[in-house]
């Protein structure tokens, strides 16, 4: 997980980013230091540069890529709504992601079965993501899609925040640089965004 949860990050990074600059934004300059220190950030935090017991499995790099990617898409289609569209994108986005996960699930297994004792896990997750995707929508249609899919993209450090904090889990010291090189990257692409 250490390498392949960094992977799809900066992947998902890229998407945005890229798709943003095609479309013609063109942030303050301190913003592009600030996505090349996030890009490493999300890498040091998710300790890819860490002693690995097992090696990462290609398919494994691969699937981490994919993912990216459809991050990245997601984040890119979102971004091209109308503010006048409300959260109807987000019902479109929901409409689309349960039968396509119900498919997977049954094509791989050939059958659904989910315990009733994880419905309510599962029904807060699903509220959080829809939660946080609204709250996509809302920074995107007040910002440019490079400098919000950068700040997305830090997901990653709320996750070792939250291991920290509740799993009490101890950081190695590239985790410790990465948690800082993160808040400067946050500091340069939010100064970029009111620039």
């Amino acid at each position: 997980m250490t390498v392949v949860a960094p992977i799809s990050a900066i992947v998902g990074m890229c998407s945005p980013v890229v798709v943003g600059l095609i479309q013609g934004e063109r942030p303050a300059h301190i913003a592009y230091v600030g996505m090349a220190l996030a890009a490493v950030a999300v890498a040091l935090v998710g300790d890819a540069l860490g002693h690995h017991d097992l090696p990462t499995p290609l398919r494994a790099i691969i699937y981490a890529f994919i993912s990216g990617l459809g991050f990245g898409v997601i984040f890119v289609c979102l971004a091209q709504t109308s503010e006048d569209a409300g959260l109807w994108p987000l019902l479109g986005q929901r409409m689309v992601s349960v039968p396509t996960v119900a498919l997977v699930a049954f094509w791989g297994s050939g059958r659904i079965h989910v315990a009733r004792r994880v419905l309510p896990l599962a029904a807060l997750s699903g509220l959080l993501d829809t939660t946080a995707n609204g709250l996509y929508l809302l920074a995107i249609h007040g910002g440019l899609l490079s400098l919000v899919g950068v700040i997305t993209a830090l997901y990653p450090v709320s996750t070792v925040g939250l291991a920290v904090t509740l799993d009490k889990e101890k950081l190695h010291r590239s985790q410790i640089i990465g948690l800082v090189l993160a808040a400067i990257s946050l500091s340069m692409v939010g100064y970029a965004s009111n620039a």
